[in-house]
């Protein structure tokens, strides 16, 4: 009975170190994606303008902060799907300025430095803005990419994204990355990795008919994706 007992046993201490074992290396498969998921900066996605600042106003009467929050949308879908943590300046149309702000400027400056005050919140985040182009003549076209001049890692995502731009929607986009100035206040004054999408020109026909298309639109969020994911080392 000794005999079958300590064999009963031993048979039970084994079973019991082979899971742990078996959880062991089950664990130390995790912790590399667990750790890729927590050294991922935040992504903050500001769709430009809302509510009552509809930002540009196209052909046909297209306005600009609709396209942007679309875009804006799929992007954090892509983004969340795959790990990321995002956070939106809005997820609505609404504008962001403070309670009690009553003229156009108080709510401008307001919506501007809550949206700054963001970024400030999240450091080490990367914020990509997404805005759509306009200009006096129909003839311009094209995505461009706006970086802030306050960090290389700005110029660097912005050169990437515009690489993407050409490859995966207009190979005939030849523009090129720029640095802003104190004109675009929120690129300017950006603590953290910052830069800003202008996706097309409203006041291109061709170009504002697609920026209004659902399947361009995601397409416009998954180059975006895309160039993050390389700018990231993914």
């Amino acid at each position: 009975m000794k005999t079958r007992s300590f064999y009963v046993n031993s048979m039970i201490l084994l079973t019991v170190l082979m899971i742990l074992l078996g959880s062991f290396y089950k664990l130390e498969e995790a912790i590399p994606t667990s750790l890729s998921r927590l050294s991922r900066p935040t992504i903050i996605l500001d769709a430009g303008h809302g509510g009552e600042d509809g930002g540009a106003v196209g052909v046909d009467g297209i306005i600009e902060k609709d396209i942007n929050l679309s875009i804006a949308q799929n992007l954090r879908d892509l983004l969340v799907m795959n790990g990321y943590t995002v956070v939106m300046t809005r997820d609505s149309d609404t504008a962001i300025y403070d309670p009690g702000m009553e003229t156009l400027r108080e709510k401008k400056v307001s919506d501007l430095e809550n949206r700054l005050e963001l970024m400030k919140e999240y450091p080490g985040s990367i914020f990509i803005s997404i805005h759509q182009n306009q200009f006096g003549s129909p003839i311009y076209s094209g995505t461009q990419v706006f970086y802030s001049p306050n960090s290389q890692t700005s110029q660097e995502l912005a050169q990437i994204i515009q690489e993407h731009a050409k490859a995966d929607l207009d190979e005939e986009n030849n523009r090129t990355i720029k640095e802003v100035g104190d004109e675009i206040y929120l690129l300017w004054n950006a603590p953290t990795t910052a830069v800003m999408v202008e996706c097309g020109f409203l006041s291109n026909p061709d170009e504002a008919h697609k920026l209004v298309d659902a399947d361009y639109q995601k397409r416009v969020a998954f180059m975006i994706f895309d160039s993050l994911n390389e700018y990231l080392g993914g």
